[in-house]
């Protein structure tokens, strides 16, 4: 297949990828309009006061809006995040971790991720039993993020902390741009069309003049996200067409690498090369998972998992990662070196899993 080809067939004909863009482009719309309104104030406040510790709202709002799955997600956390967290850090580096990655902390367990729904279709094994199993990984994950970030927190002294009162109508109208977009999810409505009538939500119940919200829009377009995403979508259809991944486990295959070994490697380099659970549970568990049988596999199988899913959280290619590194404007560098140890934390359990069972 020609490279014109291969690039072309990446949004065309290709509803996901095309749907994709979309998605971005109005979820960060969406979350301009609001950032530049000034409404996003409300919702945070708000929140902070009914937290006996307010600095919690940073990590506690990319957690809520990580429950559902949608394209863009870190794009639609990242406003709130940085309403949340400014007062007590303006690193955006620290800011860009916590966006990035207490939204992902759900994808181990949480069967409303395709990814655990289509591992548990892969391997045979019961939705709930990875539900189980894989629950400390979520807590460990929420536990690693929370050091990572609270080190570099300039929190208040209590009697200094400012409190605010919730207005429960501004309260309301700021949830509501919020809620369309995650409703879409659970009516099965694509997320831009629910992120559009968000915005029109918002400019109805604030009676946004036309000419102010074209003001708002006009300062949000993601011109340098879009960009991003066009590429990193290019780059995974390309690697796809090749069938590179399929190429290296035929090379690993031949070189008789320990089976175990290479059940963790073939995962975590495909999210790697990804960034996408989707990716390695679907391309590399097929293989994988044929090297055990049905009484080792319950064994082995969180840490194949956590391997794959370890790849998909350090990849460059992860639109989540490069998204909020991009709104945060953080340097890469510094995120992965929080990125990174938080990530062994979670590795260690898998080993210690491992060696338990």
């Amino acid at each position: 297949m020609g490279w014109w080809r291969v690039v072309s067939s990446t949004f065309w004909p290709n509803p996901d990828n095309l749907a994709l863009l979309l998605s971005v482009i109005f979820v960060t719309l969406l979350g301009g309009t609001l950032a530049h309104s000034g409404e996003l104030d409300v919702l945070t406040r708000s929140v902070q006061k009914v937290l006996k510790r307010p600095e919690l709202a940073g990590v506690i709002l990319p957690s809520l809006v990580g429950i559902l799955p949608m394209p863009g997600g870190a794009l639609f956390s990242a406003p709130l995040v940085k309403t949340a967290a400014t007062p007590y850090t303006q690193d955006g580096d620290i800011l860009a971790f916590a966006n990035y990655w207490f939204r992902h902390i759900w994808e181990f367990f949480l069967p409303l991720y395709p990814g655990v729904l289509l591992a548990a279709s892969v391997s045979g094994l019961p939705a709930t039993w990875i539900m189980a199993h894989h629950f400390p990984f979520f807590l460990i994950a929420a536990g690693a993020g929370w050091l990572a970030v609270k080190r570099h927190l300039q929190i208040p002294l209590p009697e200094k902390t400012r409190r605010f009162a919730p207005d429960m109508k501004n309260l309301l109208f700021v949830l509501l741009p919020f809620m369309v977009p995650v409703a879409s999810v659970l009516l099965g409505i694509p997320v831009w069309i629910g992120a559009i009538l968000g915005i029109a939500t918002f400019s109805i119940t604030k009676r946004l003049p036309l000419k102010t919200l074209g003001k708002f829009l006009a300062r949000s377009f993601p011109w340098a996200i879009l960009f991003d995403v066009i590429g990193v979508l290019i780059f995974k259809n390309i690697l796809l067409a090749n069938q590179d991944i399929d190429k290296m486990a035929s090379f690993l295959i031949s070189k008789d690498v320990p089976l175990l070994l290479l059940g963790m490697l073939l995962p975590m380099v495909t999210g790697l090369l990804t960034g996408l659970t989707a990716a390695f549970v679907g391309i590399a568990f097929p293989m994988v998972l044929s090297f055990f049988n049905a009484q080792t596999l319950p064994s082995v199988f969180p840490i194949l998992y956590l391997s794959g899913f370890s790849g998909v959280l350090l990849s460059p290619m992860h639109l989540c990662f490069i998204f909020s590194c991009r709104f945060f404007e953080a340097s890469f560098k510094k995120v992965y070196r929080l990125l990174i140890p938080a990530t062994l934390m979670l590795f260690a359990w898998g080993i210690i899993w491992l060696m338990i069972s």
